[in-house]
């Protein structure tokens, strides 16, 4: 993935500096990798929020100069960075509970019960 989806990257005289963290429009935003093994059962599954991403984009991601493309953001994450995320499904329940709740409230304030 690119880096500077997240991150605040400037690039002067081929040397990329890191100014910081971009704002993310759903930083709540839920992500799924999936690391395929060789049989379905070994699947992995690794469930964060797009903010953790950045997280670690932000951490691990180096300004300096790319040897090949001084343009380039690629950045690359591995299971072992995201351990503590994998088979994190209680995250996905927990999302679709507060959107239902959400959904729940506007929808008792648009109709609120009939007086009598």
């Amino acid at each position: 993935y690119r880096a500077d989806t997240f991150l605040e990257i400037e690039i002067v005289d081929d040397f990329q500096h890191v100014r910081g963290k971009k704002p993310l429009l759903n930083p709540d935003l839920v992500c799924i990798y999936i690391l395929l093994g060789d049989k379905e059962q070994d699947d992995e599954f690794y469930i964060f929020s797009i903010h953790h991403l950045q997280q670690h984009t932000f951490e691990v991601y180096k300004g300096g100069k790319r040897p090949k493309n001084p343009a380039s953001t690629h950045c690359a994450v591995w299971p072992r960075h995201l351990q503590s995320f994998r088979d994190n499904w209680q995250l996905i329940q927990r999302t679709f509970d507060k959107q239902r709740n959400e959904i729940e409230s506007h929808a008792r304030l648009r109709n609120p019960p009939a007086q009598r």
